[in-house]
């Protein structure tokens, strides 16, 4: 968020919103007032969600582009975690819900998350209106940003022709260890919510049920139990009070970690 601003551009927030079962979805009628502004741009869409998980469905997506579409505002869709869904649900990338209005999309991947790349520093930017390209490359050189190393581009080619077997593998793991840590916390914390994701190998958990304060909450998991999770907090005020958990590990890890986080906030 702070890049936006340390970029000279002014940033606008429409935060997703929890229906009565807690799944996040699009507040349209919020972005619509947002894309309503004169000075409203460019819209950074992410997709699937992080941190909820949420793989959004055509109709959401659809609705999205006509909103932009109406005012002419370019869509910077950031889809790393693309390859990440569980069973039974698609993601669609967003150019492909309507291809005519594509070359005011700009579509983000990277086999990073996926395969565990991150360290290459390798990324996608599909860019199909030919101006954009070369505007985005002009910006690129100009802050030292070149073609990719060579070492990158060879494991992201053999990630992607041959990774296929193992992806599925991996993906089943990591939905058996979701399935563990719902199944953990339903008997040993209840407290704690789930917010069942749809995709990317992160929970989202919500421990406002302890009705503790940041501060407190952060001094439970790291000083006493030990364990760093993703603070919630850093996503905006709306996600004070939850936590996000990283599912792509060993499940010994998994099981080490929820065992100290329930021996801390267990009420004795």
């Amino acid at each position: 968020m702070h890049v936006v601003e340390w970029n000279g551009r002014k940033l606008l927030n429409s935060p997703l919103r929890q229906d009565k079962n807690g799944r996040y979805e699009m507040d349209l009628d919020d972005l619509r007032l947002r894309a309503s502004d004169p000075s409203a741009k460019m819209i950074i869409l992410c997709s699937p969600h992080n941190p909820p998980g949420r793989v959004w469905r055509r109709g959401e997506l659809d609705t999205l582009i006509e909103i932009c579409a109406e005012r002419g505002i370019l869509i910077v869709s950031d889809e790393i975690h693309c390859d990440l869904t569980y069973s039974g649900i698609k993601h669609i990338p967003l150019p492909l819900v309507r291809p005519e209005y594509s070359d005011r999309i700009i579509t983000c991947t990277s086999p990073s998350k996926t395969f565990n790349l991150a360290g290459l520093q390798l990324s996608n930017i599909i860019i199909p209106d030919k101006t954009l390209r070369k505007e985005f490359r002009k910006i690129s050189v100009r802050n030292g940003i070149f073609d990719p190393n060579s070492f990158a581009a060879v494991a992201m080619e053999a990630a992607y022709n041959n990774g296929g077997e193992w992806l599925d593998e991996m993906m089943e793991y990591v939905q058996g260890n979701l399935e563990f840590l719902e199944n953990f916390f339903k008997s040993q914390l209840p407290e704690v919510k789930v917010i069942e994701p749809e995709g990317t190998y992160l929970v989202w958990t919500d421990f406002r049920g302890f009705g503790m304060g940041y501060r407190e909450l952060l001094k439970k998991f790291v000083d006493e139990a030990k364990v760093a999770p993703g603070q919630g907090d850093i996503y905006g005020p709306e996600g004070e009070g939850f936590m996000r958990i990283n599912l792509a590990c060993p499940r010994t890890i998994l099981e080490e970690g929820l065992k100290r986080i329930a021996a801390v906030f267990t009420v004795r």
